[in-house]
């Protein structure tokens, strides 16, 4: 079967008209590819003529429209709206610059003169605070006096303050209004209010256990449209553990005054306070001058 195959194979090989036919076949495949090669560059020369054609038609039709009389005008106008539109914005600028100055000025007017007026009142209030004190004949002494551990009896403020003799003599007769030992918290303070008849002498005492203790006298006003406001007679002032603080006031007219202890200075440490309060009668002596004005303050200091 292979020989017979072969031989026949051989024998087609060897026929003419198959081999004419073999050969048509390359030379049509060449021709074909021949022709594809020159449409393809025919295909791209046209191409680039086109678009050197079509760039030439733009750039001529953008000369034509410049050169144009109406175009020009447009461009002309263009340029004077523009021109008009900038000296607009910048003569608003210049307004509401010039405005935005005139309000400036007028509200630092404003702030200065409320300012003014706010510190004169202030002033004015202070002033008038101080000549309480002053015509109330208000006094405040430091005594040096040692208390021993035992005295600190919670609770039994008397005990602690007064160990002293003489301490005990100057309050046989007073009034006792007030008396306790109080924890003031780390940046709190605790007030005392007592009312107060005019020509009654107002008597405290107080000591602070550890560190030291801010102390100052208020007083409580009723306001028109309700209410209560307080104001400094004797401004907070620090007390320390080395003293006992003695202080008077006689009353210069019916008053609420307010006792105020005052630790919101310590971050974290709370201060034990024993204090005392009370109420009498002044002497004569003591009396003499209450309710007017003083041109200084009472004398205040410290004392053995």
């Amino acid at each position: 079967m292979k020989e017979k195959t072969g031989e026949k194979w051989e024998a087609i090989k060897e026929n003419e008209k198959i081999q004419g036919a073999v050969t048509n076949v390359k030379e049509t495949a060449g021709k074909v590819a021949e022709k594809v090669g020159e449409t393809k560059e025919n295909l791209k020369t046209k191409v680039g003529e086109t678009r050197e054609k079509i760039g030439e038609k733009v750039s001529e039709k953008w000369e034509k429209a410049k050169e144009n009389e109406k175009f020009a005008k447009v461009v002309e106008k263009t340029g004077e709206t523009y021109e008009k539109g900038k000296e607009k914005v910048g003569a608003a600028y210049e307004k509401t610059k010039e405005k935005t100055g005139e309000v400036y000025e007028k509200a630092k007017e404003r702030t200065t003169e409320v300012y003014e007026k706010g510190k004169e009142k202030l002033g004015d209030t202070k002033k008038k605070a101080e000549e309480i004190w002053q015509s109330g004949k208000g006094k405040i002494v430091k005594i040096k006096h040692k208390i021993g551990e035992e005295g600190w009896l919670r609770g039994n403020a008397k005990e602690t303050l007064l160990a002293r003799e003489d301490a005990a003599l100057k309050w046989k007769d007073i009034k006792i209004r007030g008396a306790e030992e109080i924890s003031v918290a780390a940046r709190n303070e605790y007030t005392t209010a007592y009312f107060i008849e005019q020509g009654t002498l107002l008597q405290w005492s107080f000591r602070v256990q550890e560190k030291d203790i801010g102390f100052g006298v208020r007083v409580r006003k009723m306001q028109d449209f309700g209410g209560s406001v307080e104001e400094d007679i004797l401004p907070v002032e620090k007390f320390d553990n080395a003293d006992t603080v003695e202080g008077s006031w006689i009353a210069d007219e019916d008053r609420t005054i307010v006792l105020v202890f005052d630790n919101k200075y310590s971050i974290l440490r709370s201060k034990t306070v024993a204090y005392l309060v009370g109420t009498t009668k002044p002497t004569a002596e003591e009396a003499e001058g209450v309710g007017e004005s003083a041109a200084e303050p009472a004398a205040s200091g410290d004392a053995e």
